[in-house]
This record gives structure tokens, sequence and C-alpha cells, in this order.
């Protein structure tokens, strides 16, 4: 079994800045990371947005195949299950 599989949707969609990210990200292939971050920090209450994303919510979204992150170019696409957790969230009332 890969280890992707093990990460359920429902724990990457528990925090708002996993949600808000597949929601800018939803008509777009991909986003350089400074671009979430200035929209997490004009459109959420999020405290220091790029701390927090490069430390837990990137990597586990990475890690559950959710999205792409190359962390040398700071590039964010859309992977293997990004279709299905925006599903799940779009079926859920967050």
């Amino acid at each position: 079994m890969c280890y992707y599989m093990n990460i359920s949707i429902d724990r990457c969609l528990r925090k708002n800045d996993r949600r808000k990210l597949l929601y800018y990200m939803e008509d777009k292939n991909e986003i350089n990371i400074i671009d979430i971050v200035i929209y997490l920090e004009n459109n959420t209450d999020i405290q220091k947005p790029k701390i927090t994303l490069c430390h837990i919510s990137l990597p586990l979204l990475n890690d559950a195949n959710i999205i792409e992150w190359n962390k040398q170019s700071n590039i964010i696409r859309k992977d293997k299950r990004f279709e299905e957790a925006l599903e799940e969230l779009n079926n859920r009332n967050y």
C-alpha cells in the first residue's frame, strides 16, 4: 500500500489554511507559494501563514498526494488526489 493512502482526506481538510489552498487552486494548475501566502494574509485570520504552510500544511498535502510541492522553486501543483479532496471539500460544511 502506498504511504499517501494512509493519510485521510478528512485529516487534510481539518485546517482552514488547507481548505483555502484547495479552493484557491481550483481553477489553477500551479501556483507560487507567495501567491497563496498573500491570499491567506488578506482573506483569513491565520497568523503567519507561510510558517504554517511550509512546516505543516504543504508537507501533509504533499505526502497525501493532493498537491505536489517543489521546495526549491516554491511551486505548488495539483496532484493525483486533488480532485478527490476538492470534491470532499465541496460536499461538506466547513
